[in-house]
Parts: C-alpha cells; sequence; structure tokens
C-alpha cells in the first residue's frame, strides 16, 4: 500500500461538524514539492512500490501523485510548538480531518498526524495508536 492511498484511506475517516479551519497563511515552510521517503501507521512501516510517491503543498493544497492523484486542503499553524499542520477533503455535509504536528530540518519534512483523533505531540507511531508518520524528502530544481 502506497502512502498516498493510506493517507487517502486516513482522509476518509469524518471530523466534528463544528472543527473550525485554521487559515492557511499565504507562505508557509511547507510550500514546494517534496517526495516520501518513508511511512509508519500505527508503529508499522508501509513498503514502496513502484516510483517515489510525490507530494506538492501549496498555500491550501496538499497534492499527492503516484500513477493517480489526489488534493486535499492544507492549513498550518507555525506559532504552536511543535507546529500544527491539518489536511483535509471538504464534503458537502462534513469535512475529514487529519491533524498532525510538523518539523523540518534542512529538506526532510516530518509529519506526524491522526484522523478523527487529538493531534499527535510526539514525533511517534507506536502500534496501535492510530498515528501516522510520514518522512518526505524536498525536491530541489536542477539547476
Amino acid at each position: 500500500m502506497t502512502a498516498g492511498l493510506v493517507l487517502a484511506l486516513a482522509l476518509a475517516a469524518p471530523a466534528p461538524k463544528d472543527a473550525v479551519r485554521p487559515v492557511a497563511p499565504a507562505d508557509h515552510p511547507l510550500v514546494g514539492e517534496w517526495v516520501v521517503e518513508s511511512h509508519v501507521a500505527s508503529g508499522k512501516s508501509l513498503p514502496q512500490f513502484g516510483k517515489p510517491e510525490r507530494i506538492t503543498i501549496t498555500r491550501d493544497c496538499w497534492r499527492i501523485f503516484k500513477e493517480i492523484g489526489a488534493e486535499s486542503c492544507v492549513s498550518v499553524d507555525a506559532t504552536k510548538d511543535p507546529p500544527h499542520v491539518d489536511v483535509w477533503v471538504p464534503s458537502q455535509e462534513e469535512d475529514q480531518t487529519c491533524r498532525g504536528i510538523y518539523k523540518i530540518e534542512g529538506d526532510t519534512l516530518t509529519v506526524c498526524y491522526a484522523v478523527g483523533k487529538d493531534r499527535p505531540t510526539k514525533f511517534e507511531s507506536t502500534p496501535k495508536s492510530g498515528v501516522w508518520l510520514l518522512t518526505l524528502k524536498r525536491v530541489r530544481a536542477k539547476d
């Protein structure tokens, strides 16, 4: 199962109807092209098959590309410690949200998230936790 499929499945869990959508700032540190390096779900590493999965993050979108593409909304709050990231797919009746935290170290982005649960507070995915840990590498433009 690829990371994008896992994220898409994770986004299928409904969020509370009264959830408030944070506003995405015009520029935030996640903007750019990323390649999935690893994905851990409830303590288990997910295997990667075929070409690497790519994620493009814009001011307000999280786009996943592999054989097919999927698009979600994204917002960040860099004022929190650790910084927060929310990814959701709007629906007609309610939205679906992954609530997470992130850190950037050089060209590595680590996102730890949960669906329909409280936001994680640590960068870890333990067995049966329902917490996902995603590690991405920034794609640099070729000179």
